[in-house]
């Protein structure tokens, strides 16, 4: 009789001890699931109207979060600061009594952009008398001679969006140069390279010829 309790109670300790192994396991899994779904998740910093650029992380994965773009009627109304430093204009202002409004992104330290500028000023020797208006927009602070010497063109906008960026970003500017053909409203009638044929369509939509 003491054999078997002895048994019984052997049994009892082992059912015991695996239960709370059980238990533990349990317990240790669950607490290295939650710390792994913790800390792979670093989340944005939101203020009214806009989210600070953040990092999610999913696994291996990283998915970045962008900064929201500018409010339409905002962007319309910001001014652009010529780059001579004589006041400022809004979109808004240049599109009044015109079809669009043909918007080249550059910068003086970029090759193709100083390249393309004989370009624009044909188109907008061409195009600005037909009602469009034509603006070079220079997404930097820097400067050069060339630069200067292109400037002198007078059928063109010569503006600088400054260092925060809100056209380039509307617009999802990548790379430069970029070509930004603005309906009334801000309408977005083409986005591209200046050389891309499509421009030209989108003028001849509008009833004007390059």
């Amino acid at each position: 009789m003491i054999l078997i309790l002895k048994k019984e109670s052997n049994c009892m300790k082992k059912s015991l001890i695996t239960k709370s192994s059980l238990i533990v396991g349990l317990s240790l899994g669950f607490s290295v699931l939650c710390k792994g779904a913790g800390s792979g998740i670093e989340q944005a910093t939101c203020k009214k109207g806009s989210c600070n650029r953040a990092i999610a992380k999913q696994g291996q994965e990283t998915v970045k979060v962008q900064q929201a773009s500018p409010k339409k009627e905002n962007f319309m109304e910001q001014q652009l600061m010529y780059t001579s430093g004589k006041g400022g204009i809004s979109l808004t202002e240049l599109l009044k009594d015109k079809k669009a409004v043909l918007v080249d992104f550059y910068a003086v330290w970029c090759g193709p952009c100083m390249a393309s500028m004989p370009g624009l000023q044909e188109k907008a020797r061409k195009i600005r008398p037909q009602g469009v208006e034509v603006v070079a927009i220079k997404v930097d602070e820097q400067d050069s001679p060339k630069g200067k010497e292109f400037r002198q063109e007078e059928n063109i906008h010569w503006l600088t969006e400054g260092n925060d960026g809100i056209f380039s970003k509307q617009f999802n500017v990548t790379g430069i140069p970029t070509a930004v053909l603005l309906g009334q409203g801000g309408q977005v009638l083409f986005t591209g390279s200046p050389q891309d044929a499509k421009l030209g369509e989108a003028l001849k939509k509008l009833g004007v010829s390059l």
